[in-house]
């Protein structure tokens, strides 16, 4: 069926007058898989048949695909459906209409609608010169959260596409960040870092913000100098005072901008591992990501992070794993430690020790089947995630892939059989390509 659809792609010419009939068939069998149950067919064959379908775009097969895609438009995801008409043509005829309701709506008198207008602004692929001036209007609304959700939506669009509008952009920012609405100071934080502009005068405005009043507010700041990428001693310093403030959240905050960093200090080091012991869960689990980003495999960071394993709360143990994870370490402790992990009570952990396993490369028997275990998990995501760490162990060896087919022979009226096809895509297929 795919070398059929994959046919139709390189739009023989004639074939549709010749056999229409067979063109037919084809497309909706494709549209068949398209619609059903994700765990019988598996997300790969999925993947491909949008793939397939959307490569018909400017052949002969175009507007028949569509239509066949409508007769079942009330089986397909909203947003999936939004994009198979944007691949395959109706993309402009929407685009154009959606603008146009905007720009009346960007006028109503109140605000809410308004609001709403400038929030689905951002849902549109490519920008007009008629909305951005129309944005532009809305940074002197007289509500200070349209004020900043236009901004936010103009930051969207580039610097390149604003050109003398950034200007102008970045002046109503920096005002917007002594507004009296938390929310609008936030906004302004975050669509400052968007922007990419550096300037002393914006880093000096963020770095006042990490002063704010209120958590959420300096919160956003300390991620904007984070994406703005200024790790100046300056900058370093005070997010490390912020480590120590009254205020967990902020705490956690502060650790996930020092990960960011790219200063591997002794100093930020000790102090995130001071922090794995920090009273608040949050705290935990941001400064066992940062570790991660840091790339230090020490003896103490890996045991320290061994140890969060037994933390009661779920948010911190998947950090853990997945900050191990990233740090690579394939010792036999820590594989062990995250094998257990696949059978912890909460999906969460369990779809992120699957996922470091599938990165660790360590294919031995136990790793192996504990992960096939789990392509029966009663979460879809562990089952997804199990799947493709399969995958990953399986280009590595070459015993996972005969153990995936004697699975699948032994499952076949299983629920869950799907998975392991989806097992044998990323063994076979995704190899092939």
């Amino acid at each position: 069926m795919f070398f059929a659809g994959n046919c139709l792609a390189e739009d023989p010419k004639g074939l549709r007058s010749v056999d229409g009939e067979l063109v037919q068939e084809i497309l909706e069998r494709l549209v068949e898989l398209e619609v059903s149950n994700v765990e019988q067919v598996g997300e790969k064959v999925r993947e491909q048949v949008y793939e397939i379908l959307c490569s018909l775009y400017e052949t002969d097969f175009q507007v028949q695909a569509l239509e066949v895609l409508k007769e079942q438009r009330n089986l397909i995801d909203e947003w999936r459906w939004w994009k198979y008409q944007a691949e395959l043509g109706a993309e402009y005829e929407l685009e154009d209409k959606v603008i146009e309701t905007l720009l009346t709506r960007l006028q109503n008198k109140s605000y809410n609608v308004r609001r709403r207008a400038v929030i689905d602004a951002f849902k549109i692929g490519k920008s007009s010169e008629a909305l951005v001036s129309a944005l532009l209007a809305r940074l002197r609304d007289e509500d200070s959260y349209v004020c900043s959700l236009a901004a936010s939506a103009l930051s969207s669009f580039g610097k390149n596409y604003l050109g003398k509008n950034s200007e102008a952009l970045v002046d109503v920012l920096l005002k917007l960040l002594e507004d009296e609405d938390t929310s609008v100071r936030g906004w302004a934080s975050s669509t400052l870092a968007r922007l990419g502009n550096t300037s002393e005068t914006i880093i000096n405005a963020l770095l006042a913000r990490l002063q704010d009043r209120h958590y959420t507010v300096r919160g956003w700041a300390t991620l904007a100098l984070k994406t703005l990428g200024e790790s100046s001693e300056t900058v370093v310093n005070t997010v490390l005072a912020k480590l120590q403030d009254n205020d967990f959240d902020m705490g956690a905050w502060a650790a996930i901008v020092l990960g960011y960093f790219d200063k591997n200090s002794e100093t930020i080091v000790s102090t995130l591992l001071a922090q794995l012991q920090n009273e608040n869960p949050g705290v935990r689990g941001w400064a066992a990501i940062a570790l991660s980003h840091l790339h230090d495999n020490s003896e103490t960071v890996v045991s320290t992070l061994l140890a969060q394993f037994q933390d009661e709360n779920n948010g911190v143990r998947k950090t853990a794993v997945i900050a191990l994870g990233r740090l690579g370490n394939s010792s036999e402790n820590v594989i062990d430690a995250i094998v257990a992990l696949l059978q912890d009570k909460n999906y969460d952990v369990r779809r992120q020790a699957a996922k470091a396993l599938g990165i660790l490369n360590n294919t031995s028997e136990t790793v192996v089947n504990a992960l096939i275990e789990r392509l029966q998990d009663k979460d879809s995501f562990v089952r997804s995630d199990a799947a493709e760490a399969l995958g990953n162990l399986g280009k590595k060896s070459n015993n996972i892939l005969p153990t995936i087919i004697q699975w699948i022979q032994q499952h076949q009226d299983s629920e869950y059989v799907g998975r392991g096809i989806d097992v044998l895509w990323y063994l076979v297929v995704s190899e092939e390509s």
